[in-house]
């Protein structure tokens, strides 16, 4: 399994330039255009379900859990965004099918915020394992292009992340409702 080097202080958005931008179908057979447009179209679908979860989950408490969730939560807009510009580098559109994964995310965050903490980091770490497999077939789906494939890994990356973070706030629930921790000096949340 390959991982993306990462900076110290887990960066939640990439810079992006213009530049930066290409159209990625002139340079690609049309079996990699259609196996690429429909692995970013489930990436893309997948992450904005993510987003709605944390957003969901999110209360205006001032604790541990909810800075975590905020930044979780940009980090999986980050995603959606990044999975939604590579689709159009492709020349493909999101598919109009996200919304039920809108409205999935939204009602399984609200529904494991009802039903208290551990519901919510079991629902969390549920969604991240899953998403985890996801990007395991998702990273064999194709050829990728060599970029595309490293924003696959460095989204993969921050699942394994994520799902680790969730599992360790399961086991240390008075850390997660305390108040905001100071960070460490590379900004790494608590680890297990």
């Amino acid at each position: 399994m390959n991982s993306v080097e990462r900076a110290p202080d887990q960066l939640i958005r990439n810079a992006k330039h213009t530049h930066d931008v290409r159209l990625l179908a002139a340079d690609a057979s049309a079996q990699q255009i259609g196996a690429a447009r429909k692995a970013l179209r489930d990436v893309h679908r997948l992450e904005t379900m993510a987003v709605q979860i944390y957003r969901a989950q999110w209360t205006s408490r001032p604790t541990e859990l909810n800075r975590q969730l905020i930044a979780a939560m940009e980090n999986e807009l980050t995603h959606q965004t990044d999975s939604l510009g590579r689709l159009m580098e492709f020349g493909g559109r999101p598919t109009i099918l996200r919304l039920p994964y809108y409205m999935v995310g939204w009602t399984m965050g609200r529904m494991s915020r009802l039903m208290g903490f551990r519901a919510m980091m079991r629902t969390g770490a549920w969604a991240e394992a899953k998403a985890i497999v996801h990007y395991e077939h998702l990273s064999a789906a194709c050829q990728w292009h060599p970029e595309t494939y490293q924003m696959l890994l460095r989204i993969w990356d921050d699942e394994r992340i994520h799902h680790q973070r969730w599992l360790w706030f399961l086991e240390h629930p008075d850390e997660a409702m305390g108040p905001p921790q100071p960070r460490a000096a590379d900004g790494a949340p608590p680890t297990p």
